[in-house]
């Protein structure tokens, strides 16, 4: 398989060995921790003293007006959360399945682990870091007009950066053993 799927574990024995996925699932519970501690911590902190800070109650501005809709609405909003949370959850299962690069490992969790970040929020998390506020996520990084991000989208974008930085390498590496150049 290639390095962006899976990758041999010789110093654990088989791909699937316990030593090899307990190693994996501190990697990724780190990843989680720091991702969801200095995004929850952040959006503490924004509510309190910046101005910016606000609650957004739909989804990021780049899903459109009808999606980001669902979101706010309480009934489609919950049912998002709910598949959002099966996906999160289907991905970790799938990613966890055997071992992985290390890159891909950290840039699936980053992902992975923001989104949590974010729907924790949205399950209620919210009454913590945005005492008063609506229900929603607290964004206060502006990212053009009105729209803001927080700290946990920021940690998605750099997760999907190093997903496409793996994607490409391997593709590189399988184009140049295709044509028999190392």
């Amino acid at each position: 398989m290639g390095a962006a799927t899976s990758v041999p574990d010789a110093a654990a024995g088989s791909p699937g060995s316990s030593r090899s996925t307990y190693r994996q699932w501190i990697a990724l519970l780190l990843v989680f921790v720091a991702v969801i501690a200095t995004d929850q911590a952040t959006k503490w902190f924004a509510w309190r003293h910046l101005d910016a800070a606000m609650v957004n109650d739909g989804g990021q501005f780049w899903l459109g007006h009808t999606v980001r809709s669902w979101f706010a609405d309480p009934t489609r909003g919950a049912v998002a959360n709910v598949l959002g949370t099966l996906l999160i959850v289907a991905g970790v299962a799938w990613l966890m399945r055997c071992r992985r690069a290390m890159p891909v490992l950290v840039g699936a969790g980053l992902v992975a682990a923001g989104w949590t970040s974010n729907l924790l929020d949205r399950f209620g998390l919210h009454r913590w870091t945005a005492p008063g506020g609506g229900r929603g996520v607290v964004d206060f990084i502006p990212t053009g007009g009105v729209s803001r991000s927080n700290i946990a989208d920021l940690w998605i974008a750099l997760g999907v950066a190093v997903l496409l930085g793996v994607a490409i390498s391997s593709a590189r590496r399988r184009r140049h053993r295709a044509h028999g150049q190392r």
